[in-house]
């Protein structure tokens, strides 16, 4: 119930933030689950997600829209959108270094453990409800 909550606060302050901003109201924009997080999208726009199967150059789809806007017409999902968001694969690669440290106060223990997450960067090629 709590992540059903937090996805329609977040859908809720998407449609304000379009009402009240004119940067929104010329091209289509929608808002896509991509490896289980939601990303802002519009036709052209790159952008890195978490790693996805297939090649730089190969076609993905995505089915689970909650958000559609065009121009001034928005269409909200309960809870999602039938439509399709195609993209392009890219390339993939790796983020920069995240440093995690662990320490205890008075007892001598600290531990440094990191990790560099893999990511595929990815080309927004069409929108359609």
């Amino acid at each position: 119930m709590e992540i059903r909550k937090k996805k329609f606060i977040f859908v809720i302050l998407f449609v304000y933030e379009l009402v009240f901003s004119k940067k929104y109201n010329t091209i289509m924009n929608a808002i896509v689950e991509i490896a289980g997080q939601q990303y802002e999208v519009a036709p052209n726009l790159k952008l890195n997600v978490p790693h996805l199967e297939g090649n730089p150059g190969d076609k993905i789809s995505f089915d689970k829209i909650f958000l559609i806007t065009d121009n001034d017409n928005i269409n909200i999902g309960t809870p999602t959108i039938s439509g399709i968001v195609n993209a392009t694969i890219l390339e993939h690669g790796k983020d920069k270094k995240i440093l995690v440290f662990h320490k205890k106060k008075r007892k001598g223990y600290r531990k440094l453990n990191g990790h560099r997450s893999i990511y595929t960067r990815i080309q927004i090629d069409s929108i359609s409800a």
